[in-house]
């Protein structure tokens, strides 16, 4: 195999994987949640009282889900939750 080819396959192997759009999984009641990474990062979504949540999962000491309320205007500039986000302009 010649330089020019194995070049090309290191960097073909080396590109990053572009992930499609995150799952939104309905939990029911309202509830919506997308995680985007492994790192356990993702928003929440209540329907029902029209609140939008960013969060944090971790498992360091046990299984804690930290919220943090943002602004459901600024999460629906996110492709997968703009047909969600109907009650926001």
């Amino acid at each position: 195999m010649n330089l020019a080819k194995l070049a090309l396959i290191s960097l073909i192997i080396a590109m990053p994987i572009q992930a499609g759009e995150p799952d939104i999984d309905d939990e029911g009641n309202g509830i919506l949640i997308s995680e985007l990474d492994a790192e356990g990062f993702g928003y929440l979504v209540d329907t029902v009282t029209k609140l939008c949540f960013a969060y944090q999962h971790t498992t360091f000491s046990g299984s804690t889900r930290t919220l943090v309320k943002i602004d459901c205007s600024n999460l629906k500039n996110r492709k997968e939750w703009k047909p969600i986000l109907t009650w926001e302009k």
